[in-house]
Parts: C-alpha cells; sequence; structure tokens
C-alpha cells in the first residue's frame, strides 16, 4: 500500500524534502511507518520524541493502522507565546 508523507519544518531539513510516497507491507502501524523513515533519514531519530504525527489531518500515536493512500503528516513541537 502507499503511504503519503509530509515533512513540516525541521523535519522536511533532516529528510532533505516536503514529502513523498513511501510503499508499506499491510498490515502496517504509524509506528511500522516511522521507522521505516528513520531507517531512510537516520537524522529523524533525534525528532522522535518531540514530534506530533496526523494521519489525515488528525493527531494520532504510534499504534493507529495505516491504510492505503493515508496521508502522514510529522511536525515539530507547537509553542506559542
Amino acid at each position: 500500500m502507499e503511504i503519503k508523507i509530509k515533512f513540516f519544518a525541521m523535519h522536511r531539513e533532516a529528510a532533505g524534502r516536503r514529502e513523498e510516497v513511501l510503499a508499506m507491507s499491510p498490515p502496517a502501524t504509524l509506528k511500522d511507518l516511522v521507522n521505516a523513515l528513520e531507517q531512510r533519514y537516520p537524522t529523524l531519530k533525534r525528532l522522535r520524541e518531540s514530534t506530533i504525527y496526523c494521519v489525515n489531518q488528525r493527531v494520532v500515536r504510534g499504534d493507529v493502522e495505516l491504510k492505503e493512500g493515508d496521508e502522514v503528516a510529522l511536525f515539530p513541537p507547537v509553542g506559542g507565546g
């Protein structure tokens, strides 16, 4: 199945791109996807603890199962003042 990934801010810099499509074997979870991305872009490992993950524009945790055509976005923590 194909999953579209969007990288924002630090994640975009770590991956060197804004987005990509990654093929995953079902069943796959967000955690599986994150592990695959960290193998491809090792710099993402240092951002893992502070990353906000969204699947189809909803904030989720690592145990969510992904489906064909899902869009996953990686965001840095949001701060405000």
